[in-house]
């Protein structure tokens, strides 16, 4: 009988190779829904897409895919509106045109007759023509420096860096992604997306740690806890999950998980619930993408406003919740708020929410299967349908050639040989290349790929069959309370770890979902227990009330044959272990029917996997050629031809005597016309047009945008003659251009190292403090020095020089820098015992009573006597910071507000943001001339001064 197949996407990333990425993965649904076959051969009567998981590159082409498919005739309006002149209006009728002249060799009445197919076949067409729109049209690295390397180029003094300009992305996003006007999107045109809902799982790169396993599960054991502080790990790999609810209805019990955004046609725009014809919706998911694929170094870093509820078992900031917990004692009031965001609308932080910076996904996890197939096993809980086939297809560029990985270390050759010249390897060059493999190292180490354990997943697999097979052929008419207790705590803690649930994150919906698949397995009529009486059975064995007996009893109310009570009380024991083994096995969720298919890109007949071209410089490459482009771009449909189709069990996906997963006459007429395709690309014909693309767009604009990095004569002669052999030649090839620059560059480099090294071995005897920059917001011209006094008498008055930056709306901001003081209360009594986490060098910053500021960036450190007292020591360094302490700041002879009152007033939220100035990202403290004329009290306020990418759009 035919069926149809769900499938689950998982994208790696790429760069420029997103080519590859976008054409792959609208090629293989296409061909999965003209000539897909399950393995016995049977053509597939449909194609459901259900879940989609990213990383990088591979992100950003599912949200486009997702886009598209979400209403294929308004991306349709959007892409003729974008064409150019001189190419035609696309239409459905010439969109099916394109679909008959690719697979049935021009002939439109050999497309499927059926019109609901040939609907998903134009909307499939449309959304592989946009991805080929952004991905080889669009992305250019001429576009992509943009303004970076204008000889005048605008330069936000609050922003990160990045080597590339962003705004090609953004403007792209804004014409394909973001709506125009609400309710714009048309679910009437949607296609093969599962009608209930689909599941989209963004990987992401946190570039603020993460604490985890610092709960010692033991409270009260003091040196337990300093043992997990001291082993415990930091995060930064993420996930932003996106449910697409489209049937609300008919979702059952597999309501959105608390941790997921929820986009859906009645969402009201709140928090985690998005209204999906709202510009709110679709501004986060493409801010998502865009941090999915923000490639470290090259753009600068997205900043995401990520809640406190997307964070599961506590793991949000434990310090954000200190804070809260001193912000509960305030009263509630409006004018008590003094801590904000840099942004418009409600701005207030209440450390529910934080912007955070995010790189590339794929920097830690571009290997997204995982996630993959837990989106597919959530979809498949509790799922009683029997005629669908499970798919999760991976697709990914970006391979190694070589079977086994390199071993040579440069640096340890002891001779160069160039130009018939052999020299002795320097250790400068040296150095350049150990630094090269250690960075290797830690990318390599960074990015262990989850296909790699595949194969233990198998084994496990294997002996799980074996173990339920035991299990199912023994009695269990011994099982204690306790146990079964032990084992239903068990599954509970392991339901709540991970962002994709099981199914389920309760464990008696699960334990009755897997007793009705053991009943089903053995044949049996299905044994239902309701869930309240579960419950009450399961707060019995909790609070150890009740017997085995008792539970049997309920179990088998209203049975009568005692033979069918005993095989009852056998399922519910074989039940309990079945999934204590699933768990303890690693098993849990991995559904072994569940196909994996990959698309690489791979050699005709052999299949060998081979580098594109495009992938060279990190696979930047590409953007500086379209002819490469264009080849990635086809490359990745004849790739994906190849793989699906090959039947050869010592090269396919599936098992000897199964069918290939796709089949037909046409195909090899399709591949026949992909060859010819790629053959006659520019890139064939024009053999030498990629080395000077990549010299002309890449190198020379690199070398520019570098060059406009320093100021200096001296640093622009250096960085303009070094770069160009940087890109080409590696690292080793900087030395030579130092030789330009006579013996004067390397003594100063030598005064400045020394100087260097100084100033490292005073830090052991100083203090440093934290820098928190000083903003004046005004609408006038004001003079660019501060006049600063101090509390003691022993130090002058300062005028300090402020930056002046000029905002779009003609706002003047000057900034300028001063240094945090902390004061913790003061005992005199010396057996005083220090609060937890303060030390000679670390404070709690709940301990922290008083606070200060100063122009000096260090204290000295006091000597410590011999019984180290820790709160002696404290004492001399306050008694210090009250020396070098800030009095009040003026401006043309008047007082900016009583600085020093506002940050020590403990009524507002000022005070509470500034003693914990070190977890924040960008804090800033500002005062506003607009709005206070001159010493009004509680006028400064903290900001944390970053805007949520999402508001770009």
């Amino acid at each position: 009988m035919s069926k149809k197949v769900k499938v689950c996407l998982a994208m790696g990333g790429g760069v420029s190779l997103g080519s590859f990425s976008g054409a792959s993965l609208t090629e293989a649904i296409k061909l999965l829904l003209l000539f897909g076959r399950d393995k016995k051969g049977m053509p597939y009567t449909d194609v459901v897409i259900d879940g989609m998981s990213g990383a990088s590159a591979g992100a950003i082409a599912l949200v486009i895919l997702l886009r598209s498919l979400l209403d294929y005739k308004r991306v349709m309006t959007i892409f003729n509106a974008k064409k150019g002149n001189s190419e035609s209006e696309v239409s459905y009728d010439s969109l099916l045109q394109e679909i008959a002249d690719d697979y049935f060799n021009t002939d439109k009445n050999a497309l499927p007759a059926d019109t609901a197919i040939r609907e998903k076949l134009v909307a499939l067409q449309m959304a592989q023509k946009v991805q080929r729109q952004i991905w080889v049209t669009a992305l250019d690295s001429k576009a992509l420096f943009g303004e970076k390397v204008a000889k005048k180029s605008k330069k936000d003094p609050h922003s990160s860096f990045g080597l590339l300009d962003r705004n090609l992305l953004v403007a792209l996003a804004k014409d394909y992604v973001v709506p125009v006007a609400n309710n714009e999107i048309d679910l009437n045109n949607r296609q093969l997306l599962d009608p209930k809902r689909v599941v989209l799982a963004c990987s992401l790169t946190n570039m603020l740690p993460m604490e985890l396993g610092t709960d010692p599960g033991i409270p009260g054991r003091r040196l337990q806890e300093n043992v997990i502080k001291s082993t415990g790990s930091q995060n930064h790999t993420e996930l932003r999950v996106i449910d697409f609810v489209f049937d609300r209805e008919h979702l059952g019990k597999k309501t959105t998980d608390p941790c997921w955004f929820q986009i859906s046609e009645s969402g009201d725009d709140q928090k985690m619930h998005l209204n999906l014809n709202g510009k709110k919706a679709w501004r986060l998911i493409t801010a998502t993408a865009l941090a999915c694929g923000a490639f470290p170094i090259a753009f600068e870093p997205v900043l995401l406003k990520r809640y406190k509820e997307e964070f599961p078992n506590n793991t949000w900031p434990k310090v954000f919740e200190k804070i809260k917990e001193e912000l509960k004692q305030l009263p509630q009031r409006d004018h008590r708020k003094k801590s904000f965001f840099n942004e418009n609308g409600d701005n207030y932080m209440d450390y529910d929410s934080f912007n955070f910076p995010y790189v590339d996904g794929g920097t830690f996890n571009n290997e997204p299967i995982k996630e993959a197939f837990r989106i597919a096993s959530f979809q498949d809980f509790g799922n009683q349908e029997k005629d669908f086939d499970r798919l999760v297809l991976f697709v990914d560029p970006a391979v190694r050639e070589e079977k086994y990985n390199s071993f040579n270390t440069r640096s340890f050759a002891a001779v160069v040989t160039k130009e018939r010249r052999t020299n002795f390897k320097g250790e400068v060059s040296k150095l350049f290349d150990n630094v090269l493999d250690t960075v290797g190292v830690l990318a390599n180490q960074g990015s262990v790929k989850e296909e790699h354990r595949i194969a233990d997943v198998r084994e496990n697999l294997r002996f799980r069959d074996q173990l339920f097979d035991y299990i199912e052929s023994s009695s269990f008419r011994n099982l204690t309370v306790a146990l079964v207790k032990s084992a239903f705590d068990k599954i509970h803690k392991n339901l709540q770890e991970g962002l994709i649930p099981l199914g389920t994150r309760d464990v008696l919906t699960y334990f009755q979902n897997e007793l009705l698949q053991n009943c089903k397995r053995h044949g049996l009529d299905p044994i239902t227990v309701p869930i309240p009486v579960l419950t009450d059975i399961h707060n019995a064995i909790i609070a150890n009330s009740t017997s085995m007996e008792e539970i049997y009893g309920v179990l088998n109310a209203n049975v009568v044959s005692e033979e069918d009570a005993e095989v009852r009380i056998n399922l519910f024991a074989q039940t309990i272990f079945r999934m204590v083994a699933d768990f303890s096995l690693g098993t849990v969720g991995k559904n072994e029917k569940a196909e994996q298919l990959s698309v690489l890109p791979v050699m005709p007949e052999n299949l060998y996997t081979i580098k594109l071209p495009g992938s060279e410089v990190e696979a930047f490459a590409g953007f500086a050629s379209l002819e490469s482009r264009k080849y990635a771009f086809e490359y990745g449909r004849l790739s994906t031809l190849l793989s699906l189709r090959e039947e050869d069990p010592l090269k396919s996906f599936r098992e000897p005597g199964e069918a290939a997963v796709i089949g037909g006459s046409e195909l090899s007429m399709i591949e026949a016309r992909y060859t010819r395709t790629l053959l006659e690309l520019p890139f064939y014909t024009k053999e030498y047009r990629f080395a000077d693309d990549l010299y002309d767009r890449l190198y020379k604009p690199s070398a520019r945008r570098v060059v406009g990095l320093f100021g200096d004569k001296l640093w622009k002669r250096t960085a303009l003659t070094a770069l160009p052999s940087f890109l080409v030649g590696g690292l080793g090839g900087t030395v030579a251009p130092f030789a330009l620059l006579g013996t004067n560059a390397f003594v100063s480099i030598k005064k400045a190292l020394g100087l260097k090294t100084k100033a490292f071995a005073d830090d052991v005897n100083f203090r440093k403090l934290v820098p928190i920059t000083i903003s004046i917001l005004s609408a006038e011209k004001l003079p660019r020095k501060v006049k600063l006094s101090f509390k003691s008498p022993r130090y002058a008055e300062h005028w300090v020089p402020m930056k002046l930056h000029l905002h779009a709306d003609g706002t003047r901001q000057y900034l300028f820098q001063l240094y945090y003081l902390e004061y913790l209360e003061q005992h005199r009594n010396n057996r005083y015992e220090i609060p937890e986490s303060v030390s000679m060098h670390k404070t709690d910053a709940q301990a922290v009573t008083r606070l200060g500021l100063t122009l000096k960036d260090r204290i000295a450190n006091p000597k410590v006597d011999s019984s180290l007292n820790v709160f002696q020591w404290r004492k001399r360094i306050e008694a210090e910071s009250e020396q070098i302490e800030l009095a009040a700041l003026r401006l043309k002879g008047q007082d900016l507000g009583n600085i020093m009152d506002d940050i020590n007033n403990k009524h507002f939220t000022l005070f509470y943001s500034l003693k914990n100035l070190n977890y924040h990202v960008n804090p800033i403290l500002e005062y506003d001339l607009r709005k206070n004329g001159g010493t009004e009290p509680n006028s400064w306020y903290f900001k944390e001064n970053t805007t949520a990418f999402y508001k770009t759009f």
